[in-house]
């Protein structure tokens, strides 16, 4: 398949040649030969390949003042995409989960070949979201655990070991109320 030879090609020569041209060469070549029976596999590699050429020929052939979310329809769609794509990745990169996760749904709007390896990283970001929910249940039910702790030392007057105890959770929970108020009852001991 021309576009498997492509992706192929690309990935034999992008260490020896990563000039714009190279890039814009490339992107143009895959994208004359999408086609709707590519495997999954294939448009994986071409989401990562866009992703990686498309945000760097943007920057070099558009001004990023003028390239903006207000005027973005007048770019081809391909480039649209890309705008999407490197807001989304900069949206992970800080953190920002709900915002990655927006940008990718506005990418695969402006270009809906990519649809399946954009539902693919949405599906690993809600399996990521439900992780993170599940460790962060974990440790309300430990931290739980370590105010029951921190109670029955000051019931038993181990001030400085209930202290020592308080002290480290908050570093953890700085906001967390009952461990202000733990504090302060330690403090009237």
């Amino acid at each position: 398949d021309l576009c498997e030879n492509i992706i192929e090609y690309y990935h034999n020569m992008k260490h020896t040649n990563s000039n714009i041209r190279f890039m814009y060469f490339i992107t143009s070549m895959i994208e004359s030969s999408l086609h709707e029976n590519l495997s999954e596999e294939v448009l994986k590699d071409v989401y990562d390949i866009f992703s990686e050429t498309l945000p760097v020929i943007i920057r070099s052939m558009y001004n990023p003042d003028i390239m903006t979310e207000e005027n973005i329809s007048i770019y081809p769609p391909v480039f649209r995409f890309g705008y999407y794509i490197e807001r989304s990745r900069k949206s992970r990169e800080s953190g920002d989960l709900t915002d990655y996760a927006r940008e990718l749904k506005k990418a695969v709007r402006q270009y809906p070949t990519m649809g399946i390896p954009i539902k693919s990283k949405i599906s690993e970001l809600e399996k990521e979201l439900e992780e993170r929910d599940n460790r962060q249940k974990e440790f309300e039910k430990l931290a739980v655990g370590v105010k029951q702790k921190i109670y029955e030392l000051l019931d038993s007057g181990n001030k400085n070991e209930a202290l020592a105890v308080i002290s480290q959770l908050q570093a953890i929970l700085p906001e967390d109320e009952e461990l202000k108020e733990l504090f302060l009852r330690s403090k009237k001991i």
